[in-house]
């Protein structure tokens, strides 16, 4: 898309669609209601042109989704198994369950990992962990997970009764 169709979509004016399209680009920030206008043309969630709420779920899922972006294959995520430690040789002492990995094999260092004792952040992750099996199963294109990660949270649905439906449709195939 050109500068000037991008603009023409925000609803700017014909001679001048292509100079406020170069402005933003060039590290100008639009008001509030352009970067609506500027995420409903691009079809993405607005979030991914503010700053967040620093801490706050959301920030952290889209800082999340931006590292799985830049660097591909670094964010593995996968569900524990919970076992009472004395199923297990080697715990620390005082701990009363073990975490562990489905696959211990797979994982390349088992001693590192991140645990949220925050539900909805485990809802979340747990959602992200479904849509990347499906995209590794290739029931969805790298184009829609990339469409769901731009959207979300509009187009998750953790959390939620099953019978609710997310409010931006990502797939392609429905």
């Amino acid at each position: 898309m050109t500068q000037k169709q991008l603009g023409l979509l925000m609803g700017f004016k014909s001679e001048n669609a292509d100079l406020r399209i170069r402005q933003y680009e060039q590290g100008r920030t639009p008001r509030i209601n352009y970067l609506t206008k500027l995420a409903e043309a691009l079809n993405v969630n607005v979030e991914n042109f503010t700053k967040g709420d620093d801490g706050g779920i959301v920030d952290i899922m889209q800082t999340l989704f931006w590292l799985d972006e830049s660097n591909v294959g670094t964010i593995n995520i996968f569900r524990t198994k919970r076992i009472p430690v004395t199923d297990r040789e080697n715990y620390i002492d005082g701990d009363e369950y073990f975490y562990f990995h489905e696959n211990i094999l797979q994982v390349p260092d088992p001693r590192i990992g991140v645990w949220f004792k925050y539900s909805s952040m485990d809802e979340y992750l747990d959602e992200w962990l479904d849509i990347k099996k499906e995209l590794e199963q290739k029931s969805i294109t790298r184009e829609e997970y990339f469409e769901w990660k731009l959207n979300w949270p509009n187009t998750s649905s953790a959390g939620m009764p099953k019978d609710y439906k997310p409010t931006f449709e990502w797939r392609n195939s429905k």
